[in-house]
């Protein structure tokens, strides 16, 4: 379709007229944008976990946020617009040595409050492994004041503490406005 070009399109209502759309209107009229949005990764060798406790992802890398509001002294997000938002969060989560890891998860949390659980809840009862990718997506329509952060938990055999792998952006959190 060129510039200038019409688009006819018709109308359902009783008077049945016909109306004239341009390209330009097309292309920028449909849909809307799916900001705010955000990615944020951690990008440093390691954050140590705590065995057998929630541990706040500190996310150290801010790869995009548009519209919305990144805390980076609190590891939190605010969309500032209210709306449905596809949230997706990845986590490597790994004991410090083979054969050492007995549970893990990773939570989204909204306001401090546990929304989901993302990933598979991992219980080795036998042949403890090392490191586990726990990733999931979930929708929370949220209001423009709320907040989303992740927080890891980890349960090693040994008692030992534990890490969030970073390199090569390996946890990660993404959101964004779904376009309803």
């Amino acid at each position: 379709i060129a510039t200038d070009d019409l688009i006819l399109l018709s109308d359902t209502s009783a008077s049945g007229a016909l109306k004239k759309m341009t390209r330009a209107n097309f292309v920028s009229g449909i849909g809307g944008a799916n900001t705010p949005l955000i990615q944020v990764s951690l990008q440093s060798a390691a954050q140590t976990i705590t065995d057998s406790s929630q541990t706040k992802i500190a996310y150290n890398a801010v790869q995009q946020n548009v519209g919305g509001t990144w805390d980076a002294s609190n590891y939190r997000w605010t969309p500032g617009t209210a709306g449905k938002y596809f949230i997706t969060a990845s986590t490597m989560i790994s004991a410090d040595a083979n054969s050492d890891l007995s549970n893990v998860y990773t939570v989204i949390k909204m306001n401090g409050t546990i929304e989901f659980y993302l990933g598979t809840h991992n219980n080795l009862v036998q042949g403890y492994g090392r490191g586990h990718q726990s990733t999931g997506s979930v929708i929370k329509t949220m209001d423009d004041n709320d907040y989303i952060e992740c927080f890891a938990f980890l349960n090693t055999v040994s008692g030992n503490n534990g890490r969030l792998d970073g390199e090569l952006k390996q946890t990660w959190l993404t959101a964004y406005k779904i376009i309803t």
